[in-house]
């Protein structure tokens, strides 16, 4: 996903028919970027529909004129003229779905990693239509990502070698960003290392990077016990994790604010070659005193919501952020009025992290990022759905400077 559905260059998976069939017409002669499964598989089957109910009913008008014409009667030039307008419409309907169509299809490739050009394969007579259905089956590729537009080319993440003890140097570390922490890093003249750091949400926020040579559960912990008294949230039924058995951890920090963290999403989510992943957390003052009622709090099935997107999307987090600075999306849940937009969905976004917790943690497996999510208020949503990129951008820079315990408060206003 990734997973930001008002980013036109970036697939989203999961599109329901709507929102498929909207990005459809939104993206008329737009050939670059990416189209998800579902959003190429949802626009098939409503033009489908459309054309075959339209078809169906025409034909079936000019049927009946055609009986009322032989018995003579004045009234079949009713059903004949909407009958006949039906199929005009069905011909631009057909027509004004060519450019879009082939739009989406290349779209489609990209997100398999595949050429757009393969499209022309349909041109060979009997069977390339077939084979081009073919590729449109094909599962996602994160490494797609290097069709989107203005993307650098993919380059496969390789694990770093585990640490050796010490602390890192300083010139590993991310400077301090000026705007808020959303300029990509590194500097243009500074050697990106194989697993780069986060870039810095905040500018007050100097937290290190924790090095360890532990297995990834063992340096997870060992980081968020740094953090606070961790302990293991066994989820509802639900809201299970889609990754290994270590599941989600519950961080309680000396100063009353209560974090949720993914545990092991790294690991599944950087599967297929990509090197490690992410951790995705979300903090709050009052999510509950125990983990048994953290695992009934609305927050905790949000937390669950992006992993699941996450770790379905095929995406390698890391990347997505160093490429986009901040990532957002609209999750399902059981959530208060006040955080819900107008189509139920709550908004996430994801990539402003905390004061005093570790951007990443190296491992025996390589650097693990630890990423911040905040919701949004439906407002907030509807300002990044209206104005995409830059809009997002400007209401992670107001989110990025609240105190923390505030980003989740019932009454905490709009930025």
């Amino acid at each position: 996903m990734p997973v930001d559905p008002t980013d036109p260059d970036l697939p989203l998976p999961g599109a329901s028919p709507l929102t498929a069939y909207a990005r459809f017409w939104r993206r008329y002669v737009v050939f670059s970027g990416r189209a998800s499964p579902s959003e190429y598989w949802w626009v098939a089957l409503v033009n489908g529909i459309v054309a075959i109910v339209i078809g169906v009913i025409g034909v079936i008008l000019l049927a009946i004129g055609g009986a009322l014409g032989e018995q003579g009667s004045t009234a079949a030039a009713i059903p004949n003229a909407l009958g006949a307008v039906l199929l005009f419409l069905l011909a631009v309907l057909v027509v004004a779905q060519i450019v879009p169509g082939i739009a989406v299809s290349v779209r489609r490739l990209h997100d398999a990693n595949l050429s757009g050009l393969l499209y022309l394969l349909a041109l060979i007579p009997s069977v390339g239509g077939l084979i081009v259905l073919v590729l449109h089956v094909l599962p996602s590729n994160p490494e797609g990502r290097r069709y989107d537009r203005g993307a650098p080319r993919w380059q496969e993440a390789v694990p770093a070698p585990p640490s050796t003890g010490g602390a890192r140097p300083a010139s590993s570390l991310p400077s301090t960003a000026p705007n808020g922490g959303f300029d990509t890093w590194p500097a243009p003249a500074a050697a990106a290392p194989a697993t780069a750091p986060m870039p810095v949400t905040r500018p007050s926020d100097t937290a290190p990077t924790l090095d360890t040579a532990q297995a990834p559960d063992g340096a997870l912990l060992a980081a968020w016990t740094a953090v606070g008294d961790v302990e293991r949230v066994e989820p509802k039924l639900g809201v299970q994790p889609a990754w290994r058995r270590q599941g989600y951890l519950l961080i309680r920090r000396p100063d009353g604010l209560s974090v949720l963290s993914t545990n092991g999403l790294a690991e599944a989510e950087g599967a297929a070659a990509l090197g490690p992943g992410a951790e995705v957390y979300l903090a709050a003052e009052d999510s509950g005193r125990t983990a048994a009622e953290i695992a009934e709090n609305w927050l905790f099935t949000v937390i669950a919501a992006v992993a699941r997107r996450i770790g379905a999307s095929g995406m390698h987090l890391p990347a997505e952020l160093e490429q986009y600075g901040a990532l957002s999306m609209s999750v399902s849940v059981d959530a208060p009025a006040e955080w819900r937009s107008a189509d139920g969905g709550v908004g996430v976004l994801v990539g402003i992290g905390l004061p005093d917790i570790p951007e990443a943690v190296a491992t025996s497996a390589g650097e693990v990022r630890l990423v911040g999510l905040t919701v949004l208020r439906p407002e907030e949503l509807q300002r990044i759905l209206v104005g995409g990129r830059d809009e997002r951008a400007a209401v992670a820079a107001a989110l990025a400077v609240l105190p923390p315990a505030q980003l989740t408060s019932p009454t905490r206003p709009a930025v």
